[in-house]
Parts: structure tokens; C-alpha cells; sequence
């Protein structure tokens, strides 16, 4: 009977030593799935959705007294805002060329105290050598010791992510013209084929250098306008305008 009753006990102390383990393990897994975590996310300016999932900057638009610049990319986080600012940990890949701290910076990278979400100002810089080539830099959210790294995921809306996941944004950086990678779906029915005599012209009479961002329709609108007025003038007074193949800029 003392036995059968040692037995018992041993059994009784096992079986909640388990369901201690399990419901610990529960309990950590739960904390886990509620942590914070943070992505590129879209930011909401008006009735528009805006942000990408990369850039090609190229200081070819701007005159040569520029020699850096600033441009921004949204992060959200999913959870709770909290009343102390929260890292993001945003890294290069391996695979990257572009040299932190020397193309470009990461500055203030965090979302603040009581927010939900921030845009994290990353600097170019013009540097030599960038004339005739062109430097990557593939960037992730990693883990951090406030935030985990959120959504690793492609696809339309409400991702709005093409290539690269909302862990990644690419970065490109040179100071040659490049052709912008949205020309054929979003500037050829308007300004025909590319060239580079014919993007730096329209650059100039619209004042505009952000090929590849998002662009408003009365701002495409108005440079539409004020590129096809600038080229008759041009035509008016000079005749043709000649690109680098030796043909006649036109726009249709």
C-alpha cells in the first residue's frame, strides 16, 4: 500500500511537472506571436498609398554642387504602441556593393515612443567613381532587442510588394543616367522611347528628377505639359532636338 501510494505520488509530480513545462512553452510561444514586429510598409498621404519596394537614385538630375541627398522609407509595426522609442534594425545583405557610411547612411531608425509607425531618413552620397558605375545596396529588417523583423511576403494590394518582400527594400546609387525601371509601364505611352538626351531635357524644363517614385496626377499632368510645350519651343528656335543615337527627341 505505501508502495502503490509512492508510486501515486511520483506519477501526480511528473504529470504537473509536464503541464508546468507545457503551459510555460504556451505561454512563451503566445509571448512570442504578440511580440512587436516591424516592416516596409506604405505610408497614406491623402487618398494615396505611398512607398516602394525600391529606388534607383542617380545625382545625374542634379547640378554638381549637390553632393547629397535624402530620402525616406515607411516602417510599420504590428502590435501596440509603447511609450519608449523602439529600434529597427535595418542591415545590409552580403550581396550588397554600396559601403555603409560611405554611399549612403541610415539615420534615426526607430519607430517613437507612442507611434505606429515612422519614415527612416536614409542619405546618399555623390561620391567619385559613381560616374560610370552603379552601386547596390540590398537592405533587410533584421531583429532587433525592441522589434522583430514583421512580414516577409510578395504580392498586390495591401501587400504592394513587387520583387522583394517587406523585409527588403533595394537601393541603387550612381551619378550616370539610367534608364528609370517603371519607363516603359508609366512613360512610354506618353513620352515614347527612352534616351538619355530626352529624360535630361524633360528633367530640366519640369523640374522633376523622382522618375521612379510615386507621381500625383496633376503632377504628372503638369509635367506631361510643360515637357511637350518646352520641346515645340525648342523645336521653334532650334529645329530638331538630337539625342546621343543621332535621332530626333520626340514624344508620342
Amino acid at each position: 500500500m505505501i508502495m502503490n501510494t509512492k508510486y501515486t505520488n511520483w506519477a501526480m509530480y511528473f504529470l504537473i511537472a509536464v503541464l508546468v513545462l507545457v503551459g510555460c512553452a504556451k505561454d512563451e510561444r503566445l509571448l512570442f506571436d504578440d511580440a512587436a514586429r516591424v516592416y516596409f510598409g506604405m505610408r497614406i498621404d491623402g487618398p494615396t498609398l505611398v512607398g516602394s519596394d525600391s529606388l534607383d537614385y542617380s545625382f545625374a538630375f542634379r547640378t554638381e554642387d549637390v553632393i547629397r541627398d535624402t530620402f525616406y522609407v515607411h516602417c510599420r509595426i504590428t502590435g501596440l504602441a509603447v511609450d519608449y522609442d523602439r529600434r529597427v534594425n535595418i542591415v545590409a545583405e552580403e550581396k550588397s556593393d554600396a559601403q555603409a557610411g560611405y554611399h549612403y547612411e541610415i539615420l534615426q531608425s526607430i519607430i517613437p515612443a507612442g507611434q505606429y509607425d515612422n519614415s527612416v531618413p536614409i542619405v546618399v552620397h555623390r561620391r567619385p567613381g559613381l560616374q560610370d558605375s552603379l552601386v547596390t545596396a540590398y537592405l533587410r529588417i533584421v531583429d532587433s532587442e525592441d522589434l522583430l523583423a514583421g512580414y516577409n511576403d510578395i504580392g498586390p494590394g495591401p501587400v504592394y510588394r513587387d520583387k522583394y518582400t517587406r523585409q527588403q527594400f533595394k537601393l541603387t546609387i550612381t551619378d550616370r543616367l539610367i534608364k528609370p525601371a517603371n519607363w516603359d509601364s508609366s512613360w512610354l505611352p506618353v513620352f515614347g522611347a527612352y534616351s538619355e538626351v530626352k529624360i535630361r531635357f524633360i528633367s530640366n524644363v519640369a523640374n522633376f528628377t523622382d522618375w521612379t517614385g510615386v507621381v500625383y496626377p496633376q503632377d504628372r499632368n503638369f509635367i506631361i505639359q510643360t515637357a511637350y510645350y518646352a520641346l515645340y519651343e525648342y523645336e521653334q528656335a532650334n529645329g530638331d532636338l538630337i539625342d546621343e543615337n543621332g535621332n530626333p527627341v520626340k514624344f508620342y
